[in-house]
């Protein structure tokens, strides 16, 4: 499993869009399957807010292929399960316990 970390910034809705639409087109250019948002010190639940709105957008236009919020990684729901069963591994990169979100590609 490749995958990569990025902070989102603090800043606005518009910012934080272009950021993951950025990161999303440079991880699939460099063939990562999992993109992992973290947000940035002292704007946590802003970030991650305006993050799924935008991750929302992408997964209807079909640019992305599923996102969960880390905190939901090890629940019932078909998205965990999808994941846990394609990468066994992908606790691995939760080690920190912080919040995030994880995309997959």
């Amino acid at each position: 499993m490749k995958y990569t970390d990025f902070v989102l910034s603090k800043g606005t809705q518009a910012t934080v869009e272009t950021e993951i639409l950025y990161n999303v087109a440079s991880a699939r250019v460099n063939q990562f399957e999992i993109l992992k948002l973290l947000p940035s010190a002292g704007d946590g639940e802003r970030a991650l807010t305006a993050a799924v709105k935008v991750l929302k957008g992408l997964k209807r236009q079909g640019r992305i292929r599923l996102f969960i919020l880390s905190e939901n990684l090890f629940s019932d729901t078909t998205e965990a399960e999808y994941l846990r069963n394609k990468y066994p591994d992908i606790a691995q990169i939760l080690a920190d316990k912080e919040k995030s979100i994880i995309v997959m590609i």
